[in-house]
């Protein structure tokens, strides 16, 4: 039987450092801070990309597994661009990007997507049998449908209001 340290331990180290990124991310998101919507629109299709990639694969087993990720996306992406996106308080200068509000939105969405994506891989070396329980390919789906749908939510708000700042662009 295989214990938690030896999970933990047996992570890549670059594992560590994407945690680390996504931690830092989200304590700067917790003080009002300069945005570059270029940089958002990247890391929101990053993200996006990493769900999509799991759900093709998963879908090979489970087919209707993409209409469980896309309720989820779009429960998450409603709430955060209703609820969870404080307006931006200016422009950038520049035209560039926004200057926004503190959120804890980052702060708790990164851990969230690294562990569902640090379980999954995990259970695709342990206990590969898992991928062909449709509980846990449910449960995972939500998840990352849940949270992707949360980034794309809020840079939707983001774009929204850079457009709205910048009626030429």
């Amino acid at each position: 039987m295989i214990s938690m340290i030896d999970i933990l331990s047996g992570a890549p180290f670059w594992a560590w450092l994407v945690l680390a990124y996504g931690l830092t991310v989200g304590i700067r998101g917790l003080q009002p801070r300069k945005i570059s919507m270029s940089k958002n629109v990247l890391l929101t299709g990053f993200f996006l990309y990493l769900s999509v990639s799991s759900l093709i694969h998963a879908s090979r087993q489970f087919p209707s597994i993409g209409i469980v990720w896309l309720i989820a996306a779009a429960i998450g992406a409603t709430i955060s661009y209703c609820f969870l996106t404080p307006p931006p308080i200016a422009e950038l200068s520049d035209r560039r990007g926004l200057m926004v509000q503190g959120s804890v939105t980052s702060l708790i969405i990164f851990p969230i997507i690294f562990m569902a994506k640090f379980t999954y891989g995990v259970m695709v070396a342990i206990a590969p049998d898992m991928l062909l329980n449709i509980g846990f390919e449910v449960v995972f789906f939500t998840i990352t449908g849940l949270s992707t749908g949360i980034l794309v939510g809020r840079t939707t708000c983001y774009l929204r209001h850079y457009v709205e700042l910048n009626p030429g662009s």
